[in-house]
């Protein structure tokens, strides 16, 4: 099958008791997912990934359209849950030279190798990131934050620095 061009991530905000979420991207095993939840009135987290407080429905693992999973306890009105594609970036595919060619397998391992771009492509959409044009750019790392500091560009707008105005 093909993979879609739609989100490997979706984020909904909880009603009252609900346990059920769907996911709108193929995962290969269960554990494929980051789970995360937020609290009304708490910041989002990525240590808060949740691996054991919910189930993913069996039925829909491989499913090219996604799935749902279910929480153990219902969330809290309001809550932020936000399932995002975790696929290891390993390979565990190994074709033998004069071996049975399976349509069924290069497929599956064809859209896992997609379903990995749609994941780094989330990511780098959530990054501050250099125009396409501009030239001799690297990657700069943001310092560590520094309470009522603002973030500025150093003197050789080579990265950046916290100042206090």
């Amino acid at each position: 099958m093909t993979i879609t061009t739609s989100p490997s991530r979706n984020e909904y905000t909880s009603s009252a008791s609900q346990t059920v979420f769907n996911y709108t991207f193929k995962i290969y095993v269960s554990t494929d997912l980051n789970v995360y939840v937020t609290p009304v009135g708490q910041v989002a987290n990525d240590a808060t990934d949740i691996t054991t407080a919910y189930t993913v429905d069996s039925g829909t693992i491989g499913d090219d359209a996604g799935g749902f999973i279910t929480f153990t306890s219902p969330q809290t009105l309001n809550s932020l849950v936000t399932i995002v594609s975790g696929i290891p970036t390993d390979r565990t595919v190994d074709y033998q030279a004069n071996g049975d060619f399976i349509p069924a397998t290069v497929n599956n391992d064809i859209d896992r190798t997609v379903s990995l771009v749609k994941q780094n492509e989330n990511l780098a959409t959530r990054t501050i990131q250099f125009q396409e044009s501009q030239q001799s750019a690297s990657s700069i790392t943001l310092p560590a934050p520094s309470a009522g500091d603002i973030l500025l560009w150093n003197p050789t707008g080579t990265g950046f620095i916290n100042d206090n105005g």
